[in-house]
């Protein structure tokens, strides 16, 4: 059976590295009493989504401490690290425009905790990652005006890599 992300690739090249440190640490340091007593069940609730019966999923009842512990850890390295540098950003971005520090902070509050940013920081998805590249080409394009050419390529590099995240 063979299984197809209908995803970019990008947070799946970024999270990879961190998720095989953690399992090789996991399973190297711990000792093994503490793998087998919190492994988790084989067991898995079974669900029909369509009338046909074509598409199947499989929810586990207790996944397990490695699986959940690892979840926490990739959407913690990834959607919401790349959120608060997204939010970093805005801030910064409003500060070079003109607008004063208290404008700033306020705005990125409301960028931060009154948009998708929130909700998408929680929750393993590419959204979060491919706008923080994204923001990060913006302000390095504005850092670039007034002939400052060494902000160029790295703007191009960077818009490149958030659409291999999130087309």
């Amino acid at each position: 059976q063979h299984y197809y992300s209908e995803k970019a690739p990008g947070l799946a090249m970024l999270a990879s590295p961190i998720y095989a440190t953690y399992r090789f640490l996991y399973f190297t340091l711990l000792p093994d009493s503490f793998i087998e007593k919190t492994a988790g069940t084989e067991e898995y609730l079974t669900y029909q989504v369509e009338q046909n019966n074509q598409v199947e999923f499989k929810t586990p009842f207790n996944p397990g401490f490695f699986i959940l512990s690892s979840q926490l850890l990739l959407i913690g390295a990834t959607s919401s690290l790349f959120s608060a540098l997204t939010a970093l950003l805005v801030y910064k971005i409003l500060l070079h425009f003109g607008f004063s520090k208290k404008q700033s902070v306020l705005t990125t509050f409301l960028y931060a905790l009154g948009t998708l940013a929130f909700p998408y920081a929680s929750i393993f998805m590419n959204h979060a990652t491919s706008t923080f590249f994204t923001f990060l080409s913006f302000y390095l394009l504005v850092k670039a005006r007034g002939g400052k050419t060494q902000y160029m390529l790295p703007a191009g590099i960077v818009v490149g890599f958030a659409v291999t995240v999130d087309y």
